[in-house]
């Protein structure tokens, strides 16, 4: 079975001070491989005479769709400190969720032909505006249990009530939920918790996700990560990453 392989640059711009270099590589699994090329340190100069490409991720796979699988995974958990640093993750993780790009139909004229207007950040399906919605609710649970550890007080067992503002298509476009702890053991959410998250809008067909939390974005890392846990037919849950 042949292998493939998959990279993508992430330049800096306007002679920002570079981030920690090195490099690195680790496990990806299922017998992938995730590695970052960088050629950077802490206090450096990213010249205007100078390619801007200060580092490069890139995955292996046992076949293009292993390596864009990784990639993705690898680009979700990808963190630049730096203001000043500006970037192309997003538009990266675009690509790679491009059907043309996925179907290998690629050409010296593949952005100009897929964004004739130029990128405009990621456009969410309604799916994934769900997700990120039920995530931002799981993060202030584990917020809301955290800070009521932290005064003695234990988390509740009943659902949790929580707005979130300006989560949609335009400012204004709130959404009230119910989170449920599904383990309902008293204790702060972590990693292993179990969370539902319901829709309690008047308004608007209901929905609901439930989430195992990987990551609670509560930590240094600064980011979420869930199995977003559906039919119980589904071998492997669809992960969600976000970065808070």
């Amino acid at each position: 079975m042949e292998s493939s392989r998959s990279e993508c640059g992430a330049p800096g711009g306007d002679g920002g001070a570079g981030g920690s270099g090195g490099g690195g590589e680790g496990e990806g699994g299922e017998g992938g491989l995730v590695r970052v090329d960088d050629g950077c340190a802490e206090g450096g100069e990213i010249s205007v005479h100078y390619d801007p490409m200060i580092a490069k991720l890139i995955t292996h796979g046992r076949d293009r769709e292993h390596a864009r699988q990784l990639m993705i995974a690898a680009l979700d958990r990808y963190v630049i400190h730096g203001s000043a640093l500006r970037h192309n993750l997003n538009f990266l993780r675009t690509i790679m969720g491009n059907d043309t790009f996925i179907a290998g139909k690629i050409t010296t004229g593949f952005i100009p032909d897929q964004f004739p207007d130029g990128y405009r950040g990621h456009q969410l399906s309604a799916s994934e505006r769900i997700d990120l919605i039920a995530a931002a609710a799981a993060l202030e649970h584990a917020a809301a249990g955290q800070a009521n550890s932290g005064s003695g007080t234990a988390a509740a067992a009943a659902p949790y009530s929580v707005r979130i503002e300006g989560v949609g298509e335009g400012e204004g476009d709130d959404h009230s939920l119910a989170v449920m702890d599904e383990d309902c053991d008293g204790l702060p959410v972590g990693p292993g918790s179990e969370l539902r998250v319901a829709s309690t809008d008047d308004a608007g067909e209901g929905w609901s996700r439930t989430l195992r939390l990987v990551q609670s974005g509560l930590g240094p890392s600064g980011i979420l990560e869930a199995e977003m846990l559906g039919d119980a037919s589904d071998a492997t849950p669809a992960t969600l990453v976000v970065q808070v």
